[in-house]
């Protein structure tokens, strides 16, 4: 298991599961993935934290997040076509 999902568990316990029994994902609000203090960490449902993403432009990770969430795959290449991952950007 990732750190920053352990470290979520033991401050708060179990991450919770949706409707669909799909574990609801740790999200990283700074966006630094090494940034691991609980006050960096946020606890979202599979849709919300597409949506973070999709919303701030970082279509990499929204295309990752949206074919865990199994969506259509032209639907996947249309955020594909969005632009790199802010951070890649050179």
């Amino acid at each position: 298991m990732a750190i920053h999902r352990d470290i979520w568990i033991k401050t708060f316990g179990e991450i919770p599961k949706d409707q669909y029994g799909r574990t609801y994902e740790i999200h990283h609000k700074d966006g630094n993935h090494s940034n691991n203090d609980i006050q960096n960490l946020q606890c979202l449902s599979i849709e919300e934290h597409f949506n973070t993403h999709l919303g701030q432009g970082d279509y990499g990770a929204a295309t990752l997040i949206a074919k865990r969430m199994d969506l259509p795959i032209d639907y996947v290449s249309t955020i594909q076509k969005g632009k790199k991952r802010p951070e890649l950007i050179g």
